[in-house]
């Protein structure tokens, strides 16, 4: 039997143990240098102010609810009664929990490096029942050296209140092992700040400029009095539709001449939207046009995607650590906890998967009830267990006019055929397949398809179709002796 001692067992470089991330009183604070230079008393919050910024507040719905717009399933840990049991209980709970809700707080993490949700459990006809999932303020909690979270009130605002276990969930983001993560928060301070900067000193260029400054010429000698009675007309222009003053005064309106100042300040706010787009989409805004237009939509469509998946990797793997196994483990211990997940692919049509489910079907795989419920919805009774030979009669009858090129048209579909196909296309596709992981622009590759050509092997492929005529050809010669 394999053995480990306690060195292997336990962590030896926790973050307690970093002398560069500071403590204060049994707390660990955030190692984010924005935070510590920038935080002041406000510590997060200086973050949660970002969402201000609309273009940070759109790009961050974009990301969040791309993701909370995907359908969730709970899948059972094994087959057994148990597992599935432990899978219905969680997939009931989570229903009428406001799941989703609590799912798009736990997703600011994105900005702040983590964020909370606490659990509020009943009990219902001797069941441990989720009541609520209420989302919370991050900057209302800390961390001590032990990683536990901790509550800050009013009768302990600095070292915070140690929570109860099975009570808040806590989700992170960023590669750091400090438990406050870091959220893009971090980066995005300095392109909305330098934003905002070019927007107010946009606002005062269109307020100076915007209505032209009055100036007022008075002869030499005039004194302080006409001087004075000289500068209220010129204030009372502003507010009033006419004035009056001496005929020996002039008045002229001063008028910005150049386009310049207007374009700079629009280029540096369109700069920096750009870069925050950047940052929480992880691409930024850029013009191209024709195949170079083509070829960064489908570059986008590939970034999108990934960050999707990353996301639903990442919250589901928070969730089926904290609140699935909680469920679990108050109401069937010793049950295996179920998996809760979202599927981030694009759904295909029905009409495809069932061509698809009635191919895998002919080929001897019988799809689950409860495949069949998640998939083409409730309204569908089984009949019985069909055969494969009865799975045919689901198709529209139709007369069979050549019964020789049936027979040929069901050899064409042998589960062995196809797959000596699959492995005769791909044989031959490979060189485009690499140039597409190596991440080959698209329109590139088309332009170099007469370079990879000769390296595609279409061997293997010409003799499986030499085989196909051939068995085809003999059977046809048979057919005609009959």
């Amino acid at each position: 039997m394999a053995t480990l001692d306690e060195v292997m067992r336990n962590e030896i470089a926790p973050v307690w143990k970093d002398p560069t991330v500071p403590q204060f009183s049994g707390l660990l604070r955030p190692d984010d240098d924005t935070l510590a230079t920038r935080g002041g008393a406000k510590g997060i919050r200086i973050y949660e102010e970002l969402e201000r910024d609309p273009q940070v507040w759109s790009c961050l719905q974009t990301r969040i609810y791309a993701l909370v717009g995907r359908e969730w399933y709970v899948e059972a840990a094994a087959e057994d009664q148990q597992s599935r049991a432990a899978a219905e209980l969680v997939r009931a709970q989570l229903a009428t929990a406001q799941f989703d809700r609590a799912c798009a707080h736990l997703m600011r993490a994105i900005l702040l490096g983590y964020s909370v949700v606490e659990v509020v459990w009943d009990v219902r006809d001797g069941v441990v029942v989720v009541a609520d999932l209420v989302p919370r303020r991050p900057s209302r909690f800390a961390f001590d050296t032990a990683g536990r979270l901790r509550l800050l009130t009013p009768e302990s605002p600095v070292e915070g209140e140690l929570l109860p276990d099975r009570k808040f969930i806590v989700h992170r983001y960023g590669n750091t092992d400090n438990p406050y993560g870091l959220g893009v928060g971090t980066r995005l301070f300095w392109p909305v700040w330098f934003k905002r900067e070019g927007i107010r000193m946009w606002l005062a260029f269109a307020e100076r400029f915007g209505f032209p400054t009055v100036l007022g010429k008075y002869p030499p000698g005039t004194g302080q009095e006409d001087q004075q009675r000289l500068l209220e007309a010129l204030r009372a222009m502003t507010r009033e539709s006419g004035i009056i003053m001496p005929q020996t005064m002039q008045v002229e309106l001063l008028e910005a001449t150049r386009q310049s100042s207007t374009d700079l300040y629009r280029s540096l706010c369109d700069y920096m939207d750009a870069e925050i787009a950047r940052i929480i989409l992880g691409q930024g805004g850029r013009q191209e046009s024709g195949g170079e237009l083509a070829s960064a939509v489908l570059e986008r469509a590939r970034l999108r995607r990934e960050l999707l998946q990353s996301d639903a990797d990442l919250l589901s793997e928070t969730l089926n650590s904290t609140l699935v196994r909680w469920i679990v483990e108050l109401n069937m211990p010793g049950a295996a906890p179920p998996r809760v997940y979202r599927r981030t692919d694009d759904p295909e049509p029905l009409s495809e998967r069932a061509k698809r489910d009635e191919i895998l079907f002919r080929m001897g795989y019988q799809p689950t009830e409860q495949y069949v419920l998640e998939t083409y919805g409730e309204g569908y009774r089984l009949l019985g267990a069909p055969s494969p030979q009865q799975g045919v009669a689901l198709q529209e009858p139709r007369q069979t006019v050549f019964p020789d090129q049936d027979a040929i048209d069901a050899a064409a579909e042998n589960a062995e055929l196809m797959r000596e196909l699959v492995t005769a296309t791909l044989a031959l596709v490979r060189p485009l397949l690499e140039e597409v992981r190596r991440g080959a622009d698209p329109v590139a590759l088309r332009r170099r398809l007469a370079e990879l050509y000769p390296g595609m092997n279409s061997a293997q492929l010409e003799e499986l179709m030499r085989r196909v005529v051939f068995a085809a050809d003999v059977a046809g010669r048979l057919s005609a002796l009959e």
